[in-house]
């Protein structure tokens, strides 16, 4: 049954999805959950980064993804099928997605810091907003720029209170890494529109589990050069759950999230919500590492609260 709305909140059969005081709603709640899974996979890939060349990891990670999304597609019964029709644009989307944005994502993250990698992601919500209001999909209001603003902001002191040492935009030491994650932001931002268009007609567990399948062939060719010449002695266990948590966790639950939102609530809410991946960043350092639970850490997580709630009403 279609949605209506209620005070700006979903409701279904005239009863709303949530309480008024928390403006979540059930696929806002399976976001918060996918940015949890995400922000906790940046140290995670660094880690596997230190390690395994990038392609040859994106190939691991991308193979065990695909391998969890078709055991999820059996055990829940929903069919493999995909339109032929929409063939087409899946190769072409699953060439953004792992041949050009993970590409330059994980070469980024090897040749810079987590803090500059989180820091440059955050300009991605706000290519995504400025591209649908330039394509006239959707208006834009004082209240949805506000937002915005109020949750980029929360975010740059989030990460400038946390990272403040590590952080040198453009620094000899950090150059290369910082503009292939600049270049892997604007990929990106093609990729989640063509993302959109390719879930408008096809079911969200089969489109995931075939662009997972084009990105593991793809990435699997592109890797043979550095297995080839890769020492095998230092795939350590720990190397293997960090694989595992990247590909089954990170890549194929939160992508299916991340798909199911693009195609329920559009490309501008969904991408709001990359603004939450510094947050969680900062609480796995609080809770695993012991970092200090600062101020400056609960005056960010407020911004990007009231901001991501004046975009999601606006």
């Amino acid at each position: 049954m279609p949605e209506k709305t209620i005070a700006a909140l979903p409701v279904t059969d005239g009863k709303p999805l949530v309480r008024f005081w928390l403006p979540l709603s059930p696929m806002d709640a399976l976001l918060v959950l996918c940015m949890i899974l995400w922000g906790t996979h940046y140290s995670v890939a660094k880690a596997a980064l230190d390690v395994l060349p990038p392609f040859l990891f994106n190939a691991f990670r991308f193979g065990v993804g695909a391998v969890a999304l078709f055991v999820l597609l059996k055990a829940s019964g929903e069919s493999f099928a995909f339109k032929r029709s929409a063939i087409p644009r899946l190769i072409f989307t699953s060439f953004l997605l792992h041949g050009v944005y993970q590409a330059f994502f994980v070469n980024g993250l090897r040749h810079t810091t987590v803090a500059n990698s989180v820091l440059i992601n955050t300009a991605a919500p706000i290519g995504v907003v400025l591209v649908n209001i330039l394509l006239r999909r959707e208006r834009g209001s004082r209240r949805m720029f506000s937002g915005m603003a109020l949750a980029v902001g929360g975010v740059l002191v989030v990460i400038l209170s946390r990272y403040a040492g590590q952080i040198g935009i453009g620094g000899s030491t950090t150059l290369l890494g910082d503009a292939l994650t600049m270049t892997g932001i604007i990929a990106w931002i093609a990729m989640t529109f063509s993302l959109r268009e390719l879930m408008a007609d096809n079911p969200v567990m089969a489109t995931s589990f075939w662009l997972l399948v084009c990105g593991a062939v793809l990435d699997s060719i592109i890797a043979i050069p550095d297995a080839l010449s890769f020492n095998w002695s230092l795939l350590t266990w720990e190397v293997w759950l960090a694989v595992i948590y990247s590909g089954a966790v990170a890549i194929a639950i939160g992508g299916t999230i991340w798909n199911l939102a693009l195609k329920r609530i559009g490309a501008s809410r969904t991408a709001a919500f990359i603004n939450l991946q510094p947050i969680v960043a900062a609480f796995v350092a609080v809770v695993f590492l012991g970092e200090a639970f600062t101020l400056w850490l609960v005056l960010g997580i407020g911004l990007v609260i009231v901001g991501m709630t004046r975009l999601r009403m606006g």
